[in-house]
């Protein structure tokens, strides 16, 4: 069987040079990914945690200049053979588990920072009109804990820039 390129499916042969993050693409798509990924790895380490995040579509502290587009990450975080067994329980006899609140809260905090990471990449400096899905599905290998969130990437200024410029002019 044939390989396809992992972001325009055509059919690559038997052999592919462009092995990117466990992924075969052509050789148009590849320099596109590589450098997606490169920049990816590069913000995963200087940290985004200046991007702002928020559910309102209209932050009252906010313009928004630009709208760049639509982001989404997800997060997946498998539950261990304890923590699988007090969801059980709970199911059965109702209450809380402090333990699998912290996977949920886990797999929210990666979701956050791969939307803050996706939103940089755009060239975005927040992220308005948040949605988050939480899941917790059951899987052959057990449960996982499954975080999607999508947002709408923006170029903003704080209210304050818009009266006095922003920083760095006269104005």
């Amino acid at each position: 069987m044939a390989k396809q390129c992992g972001e325009c499916g055509i059919k690559l042969g038997f052999r592919s040079l462009n092995h990117i993050d466990g992924v075969d693409y052509c050789d148009e798509c590849a320099p596109r990914i590589k450098a997606d990924s490169v920049k990816r790895k590069e913000l995963q380490k200087a940290g985004v945690q200046d991007i702002f995040v928020v559910t309102m579509s209209d932050p009252p502290d906010k313009l928004v200049h630009k709208t760049l587009g639509p982001v989404s990450a997800r997060a997946v975080v498998k539950l261990d053979i304890l923590q699988d067994f007090f969801v059980n329980f709970m199911d059965d006899f109702g209450g809380r588990s402090g333990a699998v609140q912290r996977y949920f809260k886990k797999a929210e905090k990666a979701a956050l920072q791969e939307l803050r990471i996706e939103a940089a990449i755009v060239g975005a400096n927040g992220v308005v009109d948040l949605r988050a899905n939480y899941d917790l599905m059951e899987m052959k290998q057990g449960k996982i804990i499954l975080v999607n969130m999508t947002g709408t990437a923006v170029r903003a200024a704080t209210a304050q820039d818009s009266v006095t410029g922003p920083p760095g002019t006269v104005g």
